[in-house]
């Protein structure tokens, strides 16, 4: 007798439909693998944004203090153009041609603070710029042209043409002595001899390391006689009105360019004779003059607000 064998009664599971899985699992797969995409894409814009931030970091200082320091030459020399135009109009004697060399000295004044080198640059007015280069500049200026249009078409003008051209000029108007605004004050030795006095007397107490009562009692003197003989100078020249103020804001920075009041002093007071050469003490006195001018000033803005 033949046993018949049965088909099970559950349908067949073929490997097709054993490994596709359910229309909701595929779903599920899906969005998975999209979270997976972003999760990636957003620890790159981590790290990307941390690498940007760390860079800036690094990076800002220098470029903050650059654009302050810029900003901050650009203030003072806008300050100083506009009280040096003050004290030009103020000269009404002046002709408008003799205004107008007092301006264009003035605009070149502010061209030196603002220059990009200005608050890096070491030794103004010591190193004198291109000779030629340093001419065209000032046969521009005296012909009544602007500043503006000398810079036109041209890349940064070295700042030693700026300072030299500046120091011809001024030493240019001081021999013209225009209406006696010019004249060197006669009473100058007076305070070159106070000065002097002072200088030895500092040098015996430093010789011998030890200052008294009575070396107390000269230094008083001293600097009363110094004062009386400052307040005693005749009416400063116009030139050095206008110059005085650009020397004392380069003497702020005197850590870097090295120019403090008696350097910058020592390398302009030559220019304050044109015609003939000075003698030793006359150059002496002028310099003397020039530093006890830039101290001054420099006493005087102590006190602005």
């Amino acid at each position: 007798m033949k046993t018949e064998i049965k088909a099970p009664n559950t349908p067949l599971i073929t490997r097709s439909q054993e490994t596709s899985p359910e229309p909701s699992e595929q779903k599920n797969r899906f969005i998975h693998s999209i979270r997976k995409v972003n999760i990636l894409a957003n620890i790159k814009n981590y790290i990307l944004r941390k690498f940007q931030l760390n860079s800036a970091k690094h990076s800002a200082p220098a470029l903050t203090e650059t654009s302050l320091n810029l900003e901050k030459n650009r203030l003072a020399a806008k300050k100083i153009e506009q009280e040096n135009i003050k004290t030009i109009n103020y000269c009404k004697e002046l002709t408008n041609d003799e205004k107008s060399h007092y301006l264009q000295l003035n605009q070149l004044g502010s061209a030196i603070l603002k220059h990009p080198h200005y608050h890096d640059h070491v030794g103004f007015f010591r190193k004198s710029g291109n000779a030629l280069e340093c001419e065209k500049l000032i046969l521009h200026l005296l012909a009544g042209k602007s500043l503006k249009d000398f810079f036109l078409n041209k890349d940064i003008v070295d700042i030693k043409i700026l300072t030299s051209a500046y120091k011809k000029i001024a030493a240019h108007l001081i021999e013209k002595n225009f209406h006696s605004l010019e004249k060197i004050p006669e009473s100058l030795h007076s305070l070159a001899d106070a000065v002097q006095q002072k200088s030895a007397l500092l040098k015996g107490i430093f010789t011998r390391d030890l200052i008294s009562e009575n070396d107390q009692k000269l230094l008083s003197e001293a600097d009363s006689k110094l004062q009386y003989a400052f307040l005693s100078l005749e009416k400063t020249p116009l030139t050095l009105q206008l110059i005085i103020p650009l020397f004392a804001e380069i003497t702020k920075n005197q850590l870097k360019n090295k120019m403090d009041a008696y350097n910058i002093s020592i390398c302009f007071a030559p220019n304050l004779v044109a015609k003939e050469p000075l003698t030793f003490a006359s150059n002496n006195d002028s310099q003397i003059y020039l530093e006890a001018l830039i101290n001054h000033e420099l006493k005087l803005q102590s006190y602005d607000v």
